[in-house]
């Protein structure tokens, strides 16, 4: 695998299809970098849970594969085709770190053409309320930068006993901010946090499950909130559910939950297509699959 992923500087060749970027006027928008063709029934589920909520015209898909934006182009989906390279992949972890490069590119080019707050979110999401009234009282009452969901894994001792021993984490190390679902305030800040990321990423060797950009990034911003900088909160892992907290969430939150994010719940080491498929099985037995 190659230590660097080259990124095109012509702009002519970033393209949008059923979204005018220079005529978005809302005050916040949900950018999915969505990554290669085998995502493309995801991201449409994914689409499908937004647009109960009329949420589907503000949200942006980006990708670098020509497939998925033919895709989305037919399915009226709005996207961005963005000419980044980045090299093929085999394993797992190699499909992890071009994702996670790509995603952090693409957030990265949006950013700089938009002056609105923004949502950054993984296609393996699905929303059961529209989130965007909790997230702005949220951000407005304690005056916050970044309102995140988290990769916690428990909320009190029976997670814990329940999720301890299943993967091995980072997390008092690297953080548990899970760039899947965030809400960011539009700062400049943010933008140079961003490109000092890619410029790491650039030549980050590792294939390791701590995983390139979300652990960079978290290293990163641990510095600017040990230094005041930036304010942020995690979201509540029984509202805004992710994979350890999916079968063990509290019965009282079930009517009150925002949105699954299907993190950790299917691995496969060797073929990312099998691992896919699985979180589609999860979806499909959860009455979740709406395709």
């Amino acid at each position: 695998m190659k230590q660097s992923m080259k990124r095109s500087k012509k702009t002519s060749l970033v393209t949008y299809h059923n979204f005018d970027i220079k005529n978005f006027s809302n005050d916040i928008l949900i950018i999915v970098p969505a990554v290669f063709y085998n995502f493309k029934d995801i991201c449409k589920n994914y689409f499908l849970s937004l647009k109960k909520f009329n949420l589907d015209k503000i949200v942006l898909f980006c990708s670098n594969d020509i497939k998925l934006i033919e895709f989305f182009k037919e399915e009226n989906i709005p996207c961005c085709y963005i000419d980044v390279t980045s090299p093929t992949y085999k394993t797992r972890l190699e499909w992890l770190e071009v994702e996670r490069f790509l995603k952090a590119y693409m957030l990265y080019f949006i950013m700089k053409n938009i002056k609105c707050n923004f949502i950054s979110s993984d296609a393996d999401i699905y929303f059961h309320k529209n989130p965007l009234p909790y997230l702005r009282r949220t951000m407005k009452k304690h005056n916050l930068d970044i309102l995140t969901i988290t990769d916690k894994r428990y909320i009190n001792a029976v997670h814990y006993k329940l999720h301890k021993n299943i993967i091995p984490t980072d997390q008092d190390k690297y953080g548990t901010l899970n760039g899947a679902f965030c809400l960011w305030k539009n700062r400049n800040l943010f933008k140079i946090a961003f490109k000092n990321v890619l410029k790491t990423l650039d030549n980050y060797p590792k294939l390791t499950e701590a995983g390139a950009a979300q652990t960079i990034f978290n290293e990163y911003l641990k510095k600017l909130i040990k230094a005041k900088k930036v304010k942020i909160k995690e979201l509540h892992s029984h509202l805004f559910v992710n994979g350890f907290t999916l079968h063990y969430a509290d019965k009282k939150y079930l009517t009150k939950k925002y949105l699954t994010h299907f993190n950790f719940v299917s691995r496969d080491p060797e073929n990312i297509e099998i691992e896919i498929q699985n979180i589609i099985k999860l979806l499909k037995q959860l009455n979740m699959w709406i395709i």
